[in-house]
């Protein structure tokens, strides 16, 4: 299965039940950790980021091999510049299940990023350093007051899960046949046929079976007559 595979069935039922599973495994909090290959368990070490990357099923980097990686700083700007649309900000009175609260990395402080599991009383499931300090366990549910609180500029967003799917079809249009890394079976067979033989310029005809023969034949009649009229002269 590769991540494009998860992206076929992507929506807020999905990446719930992903993020939930994630609960009570003891991850250990790591900044730059986590969400880089969707297909496979959630690592031991994670950080926010990472975590909603791997609910989602898509890979922090996207595509692999872009450098264009998802931090909250790009959930905060609705997918900019990873891709353009990939969240929509919504208001707060909107919110529903499987949205999302984000701030930026701002004044020094790193930003983070939230997954609403529950609107009233509002619930969220996130992975943070402060939850691994109190609780063993980086990945919690609890209250949103973080993000609500203090002078952090979040905003509530939505998954576009359809500019997703458009964005797979697009990468998967765009990939090209492998190319073998050998070359195919008879082609020493082709190159010794076409290659001229040594000691021959290229382009010269090499004349062979009854045409030899017909030379030597001459050869040897021009051989007789030279020698017929010796002995004729010897005669006399």
């Amino acid at each position: 299965m590769s991540w494009f595979d998860l992206i076929k069935t992507c929506g807020t039922s999905q990446t719930m039940n992903r993020a939930l599973s994630a609960l009570g495994r003891k991850t250990v909090y790591k900044l730059g950790k986590g969400g880089i290959d969707p297909t496979k368990p959630l690592t031991s070490q994670c950080d926010c980021s990472g975590f909603i990357a791997w609910a989602m099923g898509i890979p922090r980097e996207l595509p692999p091999g872009s450098n264009k990686w998802l931090s909250t700083d790009e959930y905060w700007a609705e997918g900019r510049p990873v891709m353009t649309g990939m969240f929509s900000q919504i208001h707060f009175a909107e919110v529903r299940v499987g949205d999302l609260l984000v701030y930026p990395d701002e004044g020094g402080e790193q930003g983070h990023i939230a997954l609403i599991i529950r609107v009233n009383p509002l619930q969220i499931i996130h992975c943070s350093n402060g939850n691994f300090k109190h609780f063993g366990d980086a990945i919690c549910t609890g209250n949103p007051t973080v993000f609500l609180s203090g002078n952090h500029h979040t905003k509530a967003m939505r998954i576009n899960y359809e500019a997703l799917r458009k964005m797979v079809q697009r990468l998967r249009g765009q990939q090209t046949p492998h190319t073998p890394a050998t070359a195919p079976a008879n082609t020493t067979a082709v190159k010794k046929a076409s290659a001229p033989k040594r000691g021959r310029p290229p382009g010269q005809v090499v004349r062979t079976g009854a045409t030899e023969h017909k030379s030597v034949n001459v050869k040897k009649a021009n051989y007789n007559q030279k020698k017929n009229r010796g002995d004729s002269r010897k005669s006399r």
